[in-house]
């Protein structure tokens, strides 16, 4: 069970064979994107997610956070809750999943 089928002579075809031999060059080509696509994204990843703590220190130093109520918490859609998951790895995380499906 090891071995490769076998195709009869009468079934060979050049245009056929050209044909699937270009149709797995070109499933290689795709691949090849997006293995570089992949590590450019996590990359930048790495880079956008340093820019944000960068800056996120920066104003956290400027500014205090407004809240009302005993227990003071980030609202959904605030600036801050989107920041923290930058900072946390979310953006890395993404990158990180589109190049281990590649």
């Amino acid at each position: 069970m090891g071995s490769a089928p076998t195709i009869p002579p009468f079934l060979r075809n050049a245009d056929i064979d050209a044909q699937v031999a270009n149709g797995i060059s070109w499933l290689d080509d795709i691949q090849a994107f997006y293995r570089e696509r992949a590590a450019i994204e996590k990359e930048y990843a790495t880079k956008i997610n340093a820019l944000s703590r960068k800056y996120y220190d920066k104003k956290s130093k400027k500014s205090a956070f407004l809240s009302v109520g005993d227990t003071p918490q980030l609202t959904p859609g605030s600036l801050e809750r989107y920041v923290r998951y930058y900072l946390a790895g979310g953006a890395e995380a993404y990158a990180g999943g589109l190049l281990a499906r590649v």
